[in-house]
C-alpha cells in the first residue's frame, strides 16, 4: 500500500513538474513572439518615419517648383470674353495694359495668355505669363490705374497659399488699424518700418557709433592731448622770462656809430 503512494506521489510530482515546464515553455514563447513582433513593429515605423521625411522633402521641392512657375504670372479678372481666338484676347490684353494702366509693353514681353476655367455664365480670368520679373512688378505697381472701374489684376498663387492669404488677411487689417505697416509677403505678414522709425533708428546707430571710439583713436587723442599741454608749459616759462627781464627800449648801436661819436 505504501508502494503504491508513494508511486502516485512520483507521477503527480511529474506531472507537476511538466506543468511547470509547459507554462514557462509557453511564457518564452510569447515573449519570442512579442520580442519578434516589436522588432518588425520598430522596423516599420522607422521605414515609415523616413518615408514621412521624403515625402515632406518632395513636397517642399514641388512647392518650390510651382512657386517659380508662377512667379511671372498675373490673374487678370473682369475683362469681358469679346475674343474670338488666342490672338485677340492677346491684343485685349496688351491694349488694356498699356492704354489702361500706362504701363508700355510689347507683345514679345508676353509668354502666353489663356483663359482659365470652363465656359460658362460667370467672366472667366485670364492668366498671363510674362518674360520678366521686372515687367510684372511694373504692372503690380500701376494697380490703382484701375479702381475706377470693374477689372482687377492679381498674382497667381497656389491654391493652398490663396486660402493661407485670405486667413493671414484678416490679421493684417487688425495691424493696420493699430497703425502698423502690415504687408502680405507670399504667405507670411511682413511690418515695415515707417520712415520716422527708420531716421530714429539710423540716429541712434550714429550716435553709439560715435560714442564706441575705438583704442587707438582713443590713445592718439590722449597723445595730443599731453603734447599740447607740455607745449603750454614751454610758452609759459618762456612767456614769464620775456616779462620778468627787462625790455631794453634804446636802439643797438653799430660799430659805424660808435666811431663816429669819438671823433666829434
Amino acid at each position: 500500500m505504501d508502494e503504491m503512494m508513494d508511486i502516485l506521489k512520483r507521477i503527480q510530482n511529474d506531472l507537476t513538474n511538466q506543468k511547470q515546464e509547459m507554462q514557462s515553455m509557453q511564457e518564452n514563447i510569447t515573449k519570442s513572439i512579442n520580442n519578434n513582433i516589436d522588432e518588425k513593429f520598430s522596423l516599420i515605423e522607422d521605414r515609415t518615419k523616413k518615408l514621412e521625411i521624403k515625402l515632406n522633402e518632395q513636397q517642399k521641392r514641388l512647392d518650390n517648383f510651382e512657386k517659380q512657375i508662377r512667379r511671372k504670372n498675373l490673374i487678370l479678372y473682369g475683362v469681358e470674353e469679346t475674343e474670338r481666338g488666342y490672338m485677340e484676347l492677346q491684343e485685349q490684353v496688351l491694349s488694356l495694359i498699356n492704354n489702361k494702366m500706362n504701363v508700355n509693353i510689347q507683345r514679345t514681353e508676353i509668354e502666353m495668355v489663356r483663359r482659365l476655367g470652363k465656359i460658362g455664365g460667370k467672366i472667366r480670368p485670364i492668366l498671363i505669363t510674362l518674360t520678366t520679373m521686372g515687367r510684372k512688378i511694373e504692372i503690380l505697381k500701376k494697380i490703382h490705374t484701375l479702381e475706377s472701374s470693374t477689372i482687377n489684376i492679381k498674382e497667381d498663387f497656389p491654391k493652398e497659399v490663396m486660402l493661407k492669404r485670405k486667413e493671414l488677411q484678416q490679421i493684417v487689417n487688425k495691424e493696420r488699424q493699430l497703425g502698423k505697416n502690415a504687408v502680405l509677403r507670399y504667405d507670411k505678414i511682413v511690418i515695415l518700418k515707417n520712415k520716422s522709425e527708420n531716421t530714429l533708428a539710423k540716429d541712434t546707430r550714429n550716435q553709439k557709433r560715435n560714442l564706441s571710439e575705438s583704442p587707438e583713436h582713443h590713445q592718439n587723442t590722449t597723445s595730443t592731448v599731453q603734447a599740447g599741454k607740455e607745449k603750454n608749459k614751454t610758452n609759459n616759462i618762456t612767456s614769464y622770462m620775456n616779462t620778468a627781464s627787462p625790455k631794453n627800449t634804446r636802439e643797438p648801436i653799430t660799430v659805424e656809430e660808435t666811431s663816429v661819436q669819438k671823433n666829434d
